[in-house]
Formats: structure tokens, C-alpha cells, sequence
């Protein structure tokens, strides 16, 4: 079993983080036998949060991911074409006579590259054009 804790960073007493953190390490730490389970930690970039997993018992039973060295190009690219499919099978009527490669190669590049490694942009740019609200070329 996972456990996602997402967006740590956000939560506003810094004492309790710090907490939380040394609660969860501590019980992978003590524990004799390994745990049925692990913990996702995500966070942005914040001091107090990096000083306490780079440090005993966290350091010891945690494992850093730093997703900003993380090229995601290939998945938001995978991602988009995706679903501009589904939206093209889906809207096929309103779409018209467009014909595919829907968005071209050339776009869709092009929207990989202003997406800059940011699902939250992919994401939000597929929304707005499958919302429906104008036409999706």
C-alpha cells in the first residue's frame, strides 16, 4: 500500500511537519520487520522540510526524487497526443473536417515546449479546449 502525502509544503505549521516527518520515519526505522507499506512525500523546494529528511532517522529510510532534473517532455508529449485522440473521437461532429494528425506534429511540439516539464499546463490545456465552450481547433 501507498500512501500519498501530497503537497507537505502547504501545510502552515512548520512544527508539526517536522513532526509528522520524524513519526513516519521513525516507525520504518524501529520497525523490525519491513512494513506492508510506503509513504509519497511531495513537496516544493523548502528549507525546513529538506533539513529534515536530510537528516537522521529520515535520511536513513527515505528516498529523495528531485523532480526538477526531471525531463517530462516524452510523458506530456504521450500525454497530449492521448488525449487529443479521445477528444477527437469524441467531438468528431464539432471538430468538423480537420483532418489528423490532430494537433499536428509541428503543434503539438509546440505545446510540449510551452508546457516546459508542467503536467498542471498540459493538464489545464486539455481541459479548456475539451470543455466545450468553443471549438477545439
Amino acid at each position: 500500500m501507498v500512501i500519498a502525502v501530497n503537497a507537505l509544503d502547504k501545510c502552515d505549521d512548520r512544527q508539526e511537519i517536522a513532526e509528522f516527518i520524524d513519526i513516519v520515519a521513525c516507525a520504518f526505522w524501529e520497525s523490525q520487520t519491513p512494513l506492508p507499506l510506503r509513504f509519497f512525500f511531495t513537496s516544493r523546494v523548502e528549507e525546513h522540510i529538506q533539513s529534515k529528511f536530510a537528516a537522521p532517522p529520515a535520511l536513513d529510510v527515505t528516498y529523495c526524487l528531485n523532480l526538477q532534473e526531471f525531463d517530462a517532455d516524452n510523458d506530456i508529449h504521450t500525454f497530449l497526443r492521448s488525449r487529443f485522440a479521445s477528444i477527437y473521437q469524441q467531438k468528431r461532429r464539432q471538430i468538423g473536417n480537420i483532418s489528423l494528425p490532430w494537433p499536428s506534429q509541428w503543434d503539438l511540439e509546440e505545446l510540449v515546449a510551452k508546457s516546459m516539464g508542467s503536467f498542471i499546463f498540459a493538464f489545464t490545456l486539455v481541459n479548456f479546449i475539451n470543455d466545450g465552450s468553443d471549438l477545439p481547433h
